[in-house]
């Protein structure tokens, strides 16, 4: 919120209602596992960069899931200021997920 810093160094987080994540002025994620069901994973809003909610939201890894196959960042006020900072990864759908791992299984 209003001049808020936020920093989570790993750690598993869920919600089932909302974003797991709401941010409006500063986050750092640095890993992590982040799931919900039927919202954003990550919230994101701004009013603007000299403002006490800059919106700025920094990704250095982690695993962010929604299991109903959603959109996975919502953007508030001002769009997004993002600044991901990511390897290489992977999307799958969870269904995509289930069948390759029953398949390996079979094998």
């Amino acid at each position: 919120d209003d001049y808020g810093i936020l920093t989570i160094n790993g750690g598993a987080f869920s919600n089932t209602s909302d974003a797991v994540i709401l941010n409006w002025n500063e986050a750092t994620i640095n890993g992590g596992s982040f799931t919900t069901t039927n919202c954003h994973v990550l919230a994101n809003g701004s009013y603007g960069a000299n403002s006490a909610d800059k919106g700025l939201l920094t990704i250095h890894g982690g695993t962010f899931e929604r299991t109903d196959g959603g959109v996975l960042l919502g953007y508030g006020i001002g769009g997004s200021h993002m600044e991901p900072i990511i390897g290489d990864y992977q999307v799958e759908k969870l269904y995509d997920i289930v069948v390759r791992v029953i398949n390996s299984y079979k094998q």
